[in-house]
């Protein structure tokens, strides 16, 4: 017996449920399990285009992750590129031979002291002079004299050992540039008459020449290896103990000048900050050895202890004398003996 028209429609209706149910089961087991199989689409679905489904989600961020993967893929090999154009730039050989020429030379060259100007060769031995040479007890004094016996050796006992030559300073002439440090009021002159001017005073306390640090501009002095601080002014040997000075000029200077008229003197400052101990028995050693009159006396820095005054021109001997007897090697000595002549190198060697 064949079904009826109403059914028909029935049946169709109840198989149309099952397969709905059938779907919702399957959609409901790809939600709980992804790698389920994939719900076969209706005709229905084709036509309408496909629906959001868990599946198609999973469709979706695979292709995002090709697509990613493509970028990250592009975005390292244009680092790489970057990254081996840098390194093959880095590892051309003229930066090996530069790497391998710092790494011989332990590390890159530091960059050169520019060389002091004229200017600046006269200024800091101006100031130097008044420090470890010029002494109030020598005032007044003609320009001439402090300009020969005192800036002209200090200048020679900065960095390189530079030879002054006024004339190629902005000044010109010693005594335009001593009237600017009048001006200052760093010293002070008097007109004796035309022509003929002195220095009359200093003023210790200008602060250009009460902050002058020497140690700044003198050559470099190799640092002792010593443990301990400045010895005390005196030991058993009197000599030199290896440290050098705490405090004011951390080299032995000797300077040659002119005193009262054409008379030579040498004098030798800052050896009892290197624990040198001057007392008569040294006076003694020093007079019978040069055959000459050898006095003390303060000095116009009061951190530079007592001056040693030798009568005559002794600068190349006395720098001899102090290192073999106190021990003080001739890197810590600035002498102004440069230039001597072979006569004054010669008297009593």
């Amino acid at each position: 017996m064949e079904p009826n028209e109403d059914q028909r429609a029935k049946l169709s209706r109840e198989a149309e449920l099952v397969k709905d149910i059938a779907d919702i089961e399957a959609r409901v087991t790809a939600i709980r399990n992804p790698a389920a199989p994939k719900v076969r689409e209706s005709w229905e679905d084709v036509l309408d285009g496909p629906e959001e489904t868990p599946d198609n989600w999973d469709d979706d961020s695979d292709e995002e992750d090709e697509e990613g993967s493509g970028d990250d893929a592009a975005d390292a090999a244009g680092a790489d590129g970057e990254e081996n154009a840098d390194g093959g730039a880095d590892a051309g050989p003229g930066a090996d031979a530069d790497t391998d020429a710092e790494a011989a030379a332990g590390g890159p060259e530091e960059p050169e002291e520019p060389a002091m100007t004229m200017d600046e060769v006269l200024y800091r031995g101006f100031l130097l002079a008044l420090r470890i040479s010029c002494e109030d007890t020598a005032l007044p004094m003609l320009i001439s004299a402090f300009y020969a016996h005192h800036i002209k050796p200090a200048c020679q006992l900065l960095k390189g050992n530079p030879d002054l030559a006024i004339k190629q300073t902005k000044h010109k002439k010693i005594s335009v540039f001593l009237e600017a440090m009048a001006k200052d009021g760093i010293i002070y002159l008097n007109t004796v008459k035309e022509g003929v001017v002195q220095i009359t005073a200093v003023d210790r306390n200008h602060d250009e020449v009460y902050k002058f640090d020497a140690d700044a501009f003198l050559e470099p002095v190799i640092e002792a290896e010593a443990t301990h601080d400045v010895v005390s002014r005196g030991n058993s040997e009197n000599k030199w103990q290896g440290a050098l000075p705490k405090r004011g000029v951390k080299v032995v200077t000797i300077m040659g000048k002119k005193v009262r008229g054409n008379k030579n003197v040498t004098t030798i400052a800052n050896l009892e900050n290197f624990g040198i101990r001057l007392d008569g028995a040294v006076r003694k050693e020093m007079s019978k050895r040069f055959s000459v009159a050898v006095s003390y006396s303060d000095s116009a820095d009061a951190t530079a202890g007592q001056v040693v005054t030798v009568q005559g021109k002794y600068a190349v001997q006395l720098e001899k004398f102090i290192t073999e007897r106190f021990g003080i090697p001739k890197k810590h000595i600035r002498s102004s003996a440069k230039g001597a002549s072979k006569r004054d190198k010669a008297i009593n060697v």
